[in-house]
């Protein structure tokens, strides 16, 4: 379990994903070129409400995005990726 509540992990383990996850989403998709193709992933992603749907689009995305990621310190989108990675 993560202090923040944002990600947590039941009996069922379940993610749990609320609209932080979104709004790093948005943050990130401003510091990333157009013209790269991790744009395209994370605003399909955005643009989905479907789990399921959002965790197969955040797989795909770089390591140059992963790294971006890190950089501008989104913490709940750096742990749920790296939970994802992990299962």
């Amino acid at each position: 379990m993560i202090n923040n509540g944002i990600i947590s992990f039941g009996d069922n383990n379940a993610n749990v994903i609320n609209n932080n996850v979104y709004n790093e989403l948005e943050i990130l998709l401003k510091h990333i070129n157009r013209s790269d193709e991790d744009y395209t992933i994370i605003k399909e992603a955005i643009n989905t409400k479907e789990k399921n749907k959002l965790l197969e689009l955040l797989k795909k995305i770089s390591n140059k995005t992963l790294k971006l990621i890190k950089e501008l310190n989104l913490g709940i989108l750096e742990n749920l990726i790296v939970s994802i990675l992990l299962k």
